[in-house]
């Protein structure tokens, strides 16, 4: 499998999980608006990852960005850019 890097600006899906259909975000699309260090920020996050990255991604409309953990089972990239 492919990995795609996840960049500024990056069209992304939140993939099913538990957790994102909880929150009913699974599926959604949203563009990435940045990333962050949750160890240091204190930001809350969706998922977990043995990594301490997380990204904002700004929903389609939705007014408050997710923070959401780059892993196989949460947020899938895609190289296109609106």
């Amino acid at each position: 499998m492919e990995v795609i890097q996840i960049a500024f600006g990056d069209r992304v899906r939140i993939r099913p999980t538990e957790e994102t259909k909880n929150l009913s975000i699974a599926g959604l699309h949203g563009i990435v608006q940045g990333r962050t260090t949750p160890s240091v920020t204190g930001v809350r996050v969706i998922g977990k990852s043995p990594t301490d990255i997380a990204f904002g991604v700004l929903l389609d409309g939705q007014a408050t960005p997710f923070m959401v953990h780059r892993g196989p089972s949460r947020i899938c990239g895609s190289r296109s850019r609106d």
